[in-house]
């Protein structure tokens, strides 16, 4: 028995249509290779320019570059900068990644104002070489466009960096220790405080070049004060960080060290003060921790010094990557007197 097999329909292309679509392409590849011969021929056949043109061409295209260079140069500078020293202190942002951000910012103005800047090299209305569009394609031509442009881009790019000189260059790295010094005022000396069970805890560092401890806050205020004492003054903390000892008072009115006329200034009638200096290992003096008026007690206790003395060392391990002293500018935009006299009104 046979069956009968249905054929399947064929998917080859006539030959007949590949030769009609290869005689309908012919002419295209006719004129294409025309128009290339043609283009070459007249490239060819077209006069050499002589050096004052190339020299005219050079420059026409150099000067639009120069506008370029300049405008992405020092936009990309300031912008990185000025990321650098604002969104870097607060997201944590690295120096390169600020200057990758400020390349960014200059190659957007480059795409928003190209056009202004073609604009006015157009209004220096220079001279333009009167080259044929045969000339154009020469060699030589087009070397001197691209040199122009080189030439252009790298002057205008030098010139945007003339702020430079003018930049502060450690401000980004300055802010970023000052908020991590405000990291270590805050989280170390308010844990310190409840820990110690102490109505206020005070971390003084130390500024060698001016003599002087200084401190930004001091916990249980609405807002931080400022306080500044010379290393030789009359106090437990000084006389504490001088003699590189700790101070564990039970009644700060006994010790002939103390000097009361804080409290009469300030209000505020201290009792007991547990004081210990921060210093590196060969003793050079970082700062001083100071916890004032034991809550459950007569006075700070033996483990109080024990969890002070933790403290001070995980402090020590940030000071001692740099000159703490060097940021109270950075930390204290008012003066310590008037300070003084708001804290005395809390």
């Amino acid at each position: 028995m046979i069956s009968a097999v249905r054929a399947r329909p064929s998917l080859a292309v006539p030959r007949r249509s590949l030769a009609a679509g290869g005689r309908r392409l012919l002419p295209v590849r006719r004129r294409l290779c025309a128009a290339a011969s043609s283009s070459v021929a007249e490239s060819a056949a077209a006069p050499a320019p002589t050096w004052h043109q190339l020299l005219l061409h050079a420059r026409l295209t150099a000067v639009p570059m120069v506008g370029f260079g300049f405008m992405d140069n020092i936009i990309m500078i300031q912008a990185g900068d000025l990321i650098d020293s604002t969104l870097g202190v607060t997201l944590g942002l690295s120096t390169m990644a600020a200057a990758a951000w400020g390349n960014v910012c200059s190659d957007s103005s480059g795409v928003l104002f190209g056009g202004v800047v073609e604009s006015l090299s157009d209004r220096l209305k220079l001279a333009r070489p009167d080259l044929t569009p045969a000339q154009r394609l020469l060699r030589s031509v087009r070397f001197a466009g691209t040199l122009g442009s080189l030439v252009g881009v790298i002057f205008g790019c030098v010139c945007g960096m003339c702020t430079l000189p003018f930049l502060d260059h450690e401000r980004a790295d300055r802010l970023k220790r000052a908020q991590e010094l405000e990291t270590v005022f805050t989280m170390v000396v308010s844990n310190g405080q409840g820990l110690l069970n102490a109505q206020r805890s005070t971390l003084y560092l130390y500024d060698e070049a001016r003599g002087q401890l200084w401190s930004k806050t001091s916990i249980n205020l609405p807002e931080p004060f400022y306080l500044e004492l010379d290393l030789n003054a009359n106090a437990l903390a000084c006389h504490s960080a001088r003699s590189r000892h700790v101070l564990n008072v039970a009644d700060a009115y006994k010790d002939p060290r103390f000097d009361p006329s804080w409290d009469g200034r300030t209000g505020y009638t201290t009792k007991q003060v547990l004081c210990m200096p921060i210093a590196r290992e060969d003793g050079t003096l970082l700062g001083c921790l100071q916890a004032v008026n034991k809550i459950d007690g007569d006075r700070f206790t033996e483990n109080d010094e024990k969890l002070m003395s933790m403290m001070c060392a995980h402090i020590k391990l940030f000071l001692a990557q740099g000159d703490a002293g060097s940021l109270r500018d950075q930390c204290s935009p008012g003066g310590c007197e008037h300070d003084v006299r708001n804290y005395k009104n809390r």
